[in-house]
């Protein structure tokens, strides 16, 4: 049985990512990475993947609020 792979934490990008406001709502308040195809389920901390986004709008965006089609858009740049 093969190993399970490690995920590489890119913590530059992940900084790079932090943004002075949401990306969704401009708000400044409780900022934090999110990422759109979570690490469980295999997403890379590559600027494609990531986004920065309030405490409200990363609960709608756990909650499917928030498209992963909009965040993709967003974190295109």
């Amino acid at each position: 049985m093969p190993k399970p792979r490690k995920r590489i934490v890119d913590r530059k990008a992940i900084r790079a990512a932090k943004r002075p406001r949401c990306q969704v709502c401009g708000s400044t308040w409780m900022l934090c990475v999110h990422h759109i195809k979570s690490r469980g389920a295999g997403g890379d901390d590559v600027p494609e993947n990531l986004v920065c986004l309030c405490a409200d709008c990363h609960a709608k965006a756990h909650g499917g609020i928030i498209s992963k089609t909009k965040l993709r858009e967003l974190a295109g740049r």
